[in-house]
């Protein structure tokens, strides 16, 4: 089984693509938590040689997504519970910011290229394949950031986002009941935009925030509450 998805590499910036491969491929549960992996493992995937890996492996551990284990390889890390919920509650208030700020700001043409993903979301529907429909959903929400115009913002989210993804159970596209509901809420923000309104896109936004939470963290995180 290939542990990174991947087509042929570049010369040009190997560390950094191996970087953004093995953490794509921690993100969407190909490496596993807490298993041994070997870096010549990596590099003979990747054709490439230890450096490139190595660095890219230091910087993903100063990121706290792995450790290096002595002499055997490294490791994914697992988050904590209050890690977690640091994560969660972060991710809910940012996110409605950004909803609301956007409203305000969202030029024409972003709000066509919101409109874009969205109706490709709907059309991904009869293919369930949920990994695709995980990526639009990064850009829909990617979008209403950028409209805000502000990069830090920005960045946060990006965070955010990722650190969110390795503690949600990525169930939210597996079956045709819960993607309806999704694209639904989906759908209320893009009108709330659509309407330039500050007050209904943070009300929208933080409806699905608040499914979203329930949809994937529940049975992981609990009532959410802090100990």
């Amino acid at each position: 089984m290939r542990l990174l998805n991947h087509g042929p590499l570049q010369t040009v910036t190997l560390k950094d693509q191996a970087y953004q491969l093995i953490k794509d491929a921690i993100l969407y549960r190909r490496l596993q938590i807490n298993t041994v992996y070997s870096q010549e493992t990596l590099c003979n995937e990747l054709h490439i040689s230890r450096t490139p890996v190595r660095e890219a492996l230091i910087e993903l551990q100063n990121e706290g997504y792995v450790r290096f284990v002595r002499g055997r390889g490294f490791q994914v890390l697992e988050l904590t519970r209050q890690e977690a919920l640091d994560i969660v509650e972060m991710r809910r208030e940012i996110e409605m910011f950004g909803a609301e700020l956007a409203a305000e700001r969202i030029t024409d043409d972003q709000l066509q290229e919101l409109e874009k993903v969205h109706q490709e979301m709907l059309d991904e529907e009869k293919h369930h394949d949920s990994r695709e429909m995980y990526r639009l959903d990064y850009a829909f929400h990617q979008l209403i950031f950028q409209a805000t115009g502000n990069s830090w913002l920005i960045q946060m989210n990006v965070k955010l986002r990722e650190n969110f993804l390795r503690i949600e159970t990525q169930g939210a596209f597996k079956t045709p009941q819960v993607a309806k509901q999704v694209f639904h809420e989906h759908g209320r923000i893009l009108a709330a935009l659509q309407k330039r309104s500050p007050v209904l896109a943070r009300s929208a936004m933080k409806r699905h925030m608040n499914q979203t939470y329930k949809r994937t963290l529940e049975n992981v995180l609990g009532t959410g509450k802090r100990e």
